[in-house]
């Protein structure tokens, strides 16, 4: 037997990286780049074989190249009539696919294990300005094992030697903290390289709308607060407008520019220039005549970072647009509960500490040094129950009306009166209070509880300014060891788009477990219904209304699906109902998650090991139908009189219990095909068999189908 060879390579997995090594040019100005081609275990790939096998697509990665300019924006040396012609490699008219393939292989050399020097087709239309900073980028998808996997890598370089400029106003990192891997036309990743194409002067070619990166970016990010729409469209027209983009965070804080704006040259957006100010600033009624036609200068001397109105100024939420002053300064106002007394049920303490600016808060006597008019508006606890580690929230039986459907009954959540009056707190100390809860039902002992805090300060009814959420303290009635809830969703990744999640009475009320309490699955959502008396599409019928649930896990599912989905979520709004309008305010959650892909990993949300299917002890989901039964002729409206549906003797309820894991499901899974699957696997009596396919382990495990390729 003879020596031992080598052993021979071990193949390529899946995945794929790209690394530019160097950028150079030939004699002719004609632009080369030696590049890298690894899997995702670093392993090199033999990229020309590939290509020829069809792994890349018909043209394989497509690469771009642009100068920086002065003023920070970048400019394709290949400018021509067709903006397509400055990525290459480009489509051919009438060229067949294999001519295709053998046309792009001779723009490559093979120099190295995975190594490959990429020849432009065509030369530079002039010599490359030396001493400047150029930035070639590329994109390609890897086809392996039936999946594909995107990739984009960019590279700096002076043609001459020496440091490039590292231009990063935006970081991919900010970018991704909401998108997860922000992704555009097939493979296209990374802020740098989506600014190598969309440069000034440059806009959509159906529409005429700019797209410009700093004009285009601003105002799709900014669509709800400016006026009208962007008038962009997708590829081909697919996308009509972005009118039903929000920005995550709440209260139109994409004004705060620091959101996005981080890296190497993070401060930048404290320089304005004019068409980064119009995207946002589209209304011509917010600008005295005076605005019209300013320039970049211009807009330094009154807005850059040492002038009268600086940005970072205006753009604080403290600004009163007004008196174009800053009106109060921020409160940080922090509530802790120290411990929860429950072993009598009907009478449950809480004490908790509350902190202004870091300095114990005077709750009674509302002490210096806060000023009066910052004020602490609103402060109260919240006990909801029961509650275990594999169960949610019970709530309250509902609905209670004439004809509703009896439900078992949790006792809901329970609130300690209003804080902010003296007489309702024992003090322990400046600063640290006691708070009695009304009595809970004796049914509740030997059930776990989960307490929780929320409020928010007020300054001269400009502002509102929310606690920081306190963190959930768990007690078993009766006394023992409690069983809390267990973590399903994280905070944390809720505000790595959201910043400061908040909501109701400003904003005050924060994090997943606290919104459950109210949140449950038997919260038919009837509050602000629309209420006829008959139906106005056909006066000889009663009005009849099915609401969509809030139950947390289906609303939150919902909402982020929103535009994607089969049927609109829908809720009633502000206005409410009246007697000249009837239907009330109706909203449509219109929008998506930011990056569509990224809703099908179900970690952008959730901790790990949370989302496989519903347990057995989670409960139904209510979903109640309501009839009016007012006489039409017993006024001269056609409002069906009453507040909340569920407590007037004017509506008739009937009430149906949908499984747990067909309602949390189908509320991402909304078509008719999926409904139709859900209800013949489930049993008259409820019974689900979900798990026979999507139990863990099984061919399509719930847990396993919903985490996407990075």
């Amino acid at each position: 037997m003879g020596p031992a060879g080598e052993a021979a390579p071990i193949p390529a997995g899946g995945g794929l990286e790209i690394a530019f090594q160097s950028v150079t040019f030939a004699a002719d100005n004609t632009p080369i780049a030696t590049i890298k081609f690894t899997d995702a275990a670093g392993k090199p790939l033999d990229f020309l074989a590939e290509l020829a096998a069809g792994t890349f697509g018909a043209r394989g990665p497509r690469y771009t190249i642009a100068r920086l300019e002065a003023d920070g924006t970048y400019k394709s040396p290949y400018e021509s009539s067709s903006h397509s012609a400055s990525s290459y490699p480009a489509s051919v008219s009438g060229e067949s696919a294999a001519q295709t393939l053998a046309r792009v292989a001779a723009m490559y050399t093979k120099v190295g294990d995975g190594v490959y020097k990429f020849k432009w087709p065509a030369p530079l239309a002039a010599a490359p300005t030396a001493t400047a900073t150029y930035t070639v980028g590329t994109w390609a998808s890897r086809s392996y094992a039936g999946i594909g996997y995107p990739e984009s890598a960019t590279f700096d370089f002076v043609p001459a030697g020496g440091t490039p400029t590292n231009r990063e106003v935006v970081s991919d990192a900010a970018c991704n903290a909401c998108h997860k891997n922000l992704q555009a036309h097939g493979s296209r990743r990374t802020v740098k390289l989506c600014a190598t194409c969309h440069y000034p002067g440059w806009k959509d070619a159906t529409t005429g709308a700019v797209i410009d990166w700093r004009v285009m970016v601003h105002q799709i990010h900014g669509s709800d607060a400016a006026a009208g729409s962007s008038g962009m469209r997708g590829m081909g027209g697919t996308y009509p407008g972005f009118e039903h983009v929000v920005f995550a965070p709440r209260d139109n804080e994409v004004a705060k520019c620091e959101s996005c704006h981080q890296g190497a040259m993070a401060a930048n957006w404290k320089n304005p220039v004019a068409a980064a100010c119009y995207s946002c600033h589209r209304n011509p009624a917010a600008f005295t005549p005076s605005h019209a036609g300013f320039g970049d200068a211009a807009c330094v001397l009154c807005h850059g970072p040492t002038a009268q109105l600086p940005v970072e100024t205006v753009h604080a939420l403290t600004w009163d647009e007004a008196s174009n002053t800053v009106e109060f300064t921020p409160m940080n106002i922090d509530v802790a509960i120290k411990s929860v007394d429950a072993t009598n049920a009907a009478a449950v303490k809480a004490t908790f500490t509350i902190k202004v600016d870091g300095a114990p808060y005077d709750l009674k006597n509302g002490n210096p040094p806060v000023p009066a008019l910052n004020r602490i508006a609103s402060l109260r606890l919240v006990a909801g129950g029961p509650v275990g580690p594999d169960t949610d929230f019970a709530g309250p039986g509902t609905p209670n009306v004439a004809g509703g459907n009896p439900l078992a009954s949790g006792y809901g959540y329970v609130q300690s009166p209003a804080l902010t009056t003296p007489a309702n707190l024992t003090e322990v100390a400046v600063g640290e209070y006691t708070v009695t809860f009304p009595a809970l039902p004796a049914a509740s002992v030997g059930t776990t509880i989960a307490v929780g805090a929320e409020g928010y300060a007020g300054e001269e009814d400009i502002v509102e300014w929310a606690i920081n959420r306190p963190e959930i303290v768990y007690a078993k009635v009766g006394g023992g060891e409690p069983t809390p809830r267990r973590a399903i969703a994280d905070d944390a990744k809720c505000n790595a788009c959201h910043l400061n999640l908040g909501f109701h009475g400003g904003n005050g009320r924060k994090g997943v477990v606290y919104c459950s309490v109210c949140h449950n699955s038997k919260n038919v959502n009837d509050e602000r219904v629309s209420r006829f008396e008959v139906d106005p599409a056909n006066p000889a019928q009663h009005w009849k209304v099915q609401p969509q649930s809030v139950w947390l896990p289906v609303m939150v599912h919902r909402l982020h699906r929103g535009g994607d989905l089969a049927n609109l979520y829908t809720l009633g709004g502000n206005p409410g109902p009246s007697a000249t309008n009837p239907a009330g305010s109706v909203h449509e959650f219109s929008g998506s998650f930011p990056q569509p892909g990224a809703m099908l990993n179900c970690l952008s949300c959730h901790k790990a090991g949370t989302f496989g299917l519903p347990g057995p002890a989670v409960q139904p989901m209510v979903v109640a139908t309501y009839e009016c039964l007012e006489d039409p002729g017993a006024d001269l409206d056609n409002l069906c009189n009453g507040t909340n549906a569920d407590t007037l003797p004017n509506w008739r309820a009937t009430t149906k219990l949908v499984p747990p894991q067909q309602a949390i499901c189908t509320s991402c899974h909304d078509d008719d095909a999926t409904a139709a699957h859900v209800e013949l696997n489930t049993t008259a009596g409820g019974l689900e068999a979900c798990g026979a396919c999507h139990g863990a382990n099984r061919d399509w495990d719930a847990a396993t189908v919903h985490v996407a390729p990075q």
